[in-house]
């Protein structure tokens, strides 16, 4: 069908009901769209412009727009609220921060401590054994089939323990990577909305990949087998990404 702008942001904000013959590349778009939308009302929580604030935005859109009359028409007045909100946002808060849910952060934050700890002593990691037997260990702690990599091009296995998120058990294991480097992989049957993490593939199971730079970590995440799986470690969010694909298979797009 191809969405416009206008068209998009109409769906989003409930004026226009969304068709039914969408293509998944626009589905993609308005729950990408929807999913910041909720982010910056969970982050600033209400926020009112004055009239005059939003007649000021209005009326310069429609100015730098160059064709006043059709502009101001497309530009309602809810439109110029949400446009003033956001300038309101960036300039007290910087964007980025505010489209970040707190959730979201602590799940990252707690994830890359998970790795810290999993690289000094005081994460007491079980010295590497028979990689089945791993998998069978931490399986038992999590009640589902986890995946441990049987290639030594995956990586080395170090060793794995048996750590804490969100109050939940999770199973980690860390890699050793032929560069050296070492790498976290971290197990939760925490789904990624239980994390914070926004969905856009729209599947039960979400299959999105999440990724992140984090107190200088790189952290790629996604769902597999009923658990999710993160991946964390020196290198970019992408080679992370990389990573969990040898050792899960093919992804869904990044979110």
């Amino acid at each position: 069908m191809g969405l416009n702008d206008e068209q998009l942001e109409s769906i989003v904000q409930g004026d226009l009901t969304q068709p039914a013959g969408l293509d998944a590349a626009d589905r993609r778009r308005v729950a990408e769209a929807r999913a910041i939308r909720e982010r910056l009302r969970g982050a600033c929580g209400p926020l009112r412009a004055g009239e005059e604030l939003r007649r000021r935005v209005a009326d310069a859109c429609a100015a730098s727009a160059g064709a006043p009359g059709r502009h101001a028409a497309v530009f309602s007045r809810r439109g110029a609220a949400a446009a003033a909100a956001g300038v309101l946002v960036a300039a007290g808060a910087g964007l980025y921060l505010a489209t970040r849910p707190s959730a979201a952060m602590a799940a990252d934050e707690a994830l890359v401590a998970i790795h810290r700890a999993n690289l000094s002593a005081a994460g007491q990691l079980q010295p590497y054994g028979d990689a089945n037997a791993v998998a069978a260990r931490l399986g038992e702690q999590l009640g589902a089939t986890v995946r441990v990599p049987q290639r030594a091009a995956a990586g080395q296995l170090v060793g794995w323990r048996v750590a804490s998120l969100r109050g939940r058990p999770v199973g980690s294991y860390v890699l050793r990577r032929p560069d050296g480097s070492e790498v976290s992989i971290v197990i939760s049957p925490l789904r990624p909305k239980e994390l914070g993490w926004p969905c856009t593939c729209g599947q039960p199971d979400c299959r999105c990949v999440h990724e992140e730079q984090c107190q200088g970590c790189g952290l790629a995440a996604r769902r597999a087998g009923g658990l999710t799986y993160c991946a964390v470690g020196s290198a970019s969010p992408a080679a992370m990404r990389a990573l969990l694909a040898s050792l899960l298979g093919s992804s869904a797009p990044r979110r």
